[in-house]
């Protein structure tokens, strides 16, 4: 492959291309998602804009990738496809910087981590929507066995139950509210 300094790599679900960030000078030069062929030796600058792109992840279906993209403050989330026909297209924005790390099988979700004030959070980005699902998790401060009903009543209540992914450090606590 072409010497450099790269990161990140990420091979693509059909298992003939590799994804990583980095750039072919090893002291100096933006960094950018570069796309390596498995068998043979083709490298691909797949981002050329100015800004500097990093961390992709690859959409399950292989003709998209996700990436971290500096080019209006802190890195975003971007889409672009593989073979050229769609331009970048900002997925996911927020304060910080927002890094993909995985999409789900059926390309509906994208995991981005949201690193806010030294503080590192794992989200879950709706991508028919564009925008984080609620995310709760019960944490108990006393000894009440019926608060992760009480919870799920709200949300129903509230119509967003649906927007939601409950997490809970007691996996029976979740299970029995649902």
């Amino acid at each position: 492959g072409t010497p450099g300094m790269y990161r990140s790599p990420s091979i693509s679900p059909d298992g003939r291309w590799l994804a990583a960030t980095g750039h072919p000078q090893v002291r100096d030069g933006n960094h950018d998602v570069w796309l390596f062929a498995l068998e043979g030796e083709s490298a691909i600058r797949f981002t050329i804009e100015p800004s500097e792109d990093v961390d992709a992840a690859w959409a399950p279906d292989g003709k998209a990738l996700f990436y971290a993209a500096n080019a209006k403050g802190p890195h975003d989330v971007f889409r672009k496809s593989v073979d050229g026909t769609r331009a970048a297209e900002l997925v996911y924005e927020a304060p910080g910087m927002q890094k993909p790390a995985s999409v789900s099988r059926d390309g509906k979700f994208l995991l981005v981590n949201s690193e806010v004030a030294e503080r590192n959070v794992i989200l879950v980005v709706d991508l028919a929507r564009g925008r984080i699902r609620l995310n709760v998790e019960l944490k108990y401060n006393r000894d009440d066995p019926a608060l992760a009903g009480k919870v799920i009543d709200l949300l129903r209540t509230e119509g967003v139950l649906d927007q939601c992914v409950l997490t809970s450090l007691e996996y029976s606590a979740v299970r029995e509210a649902k």
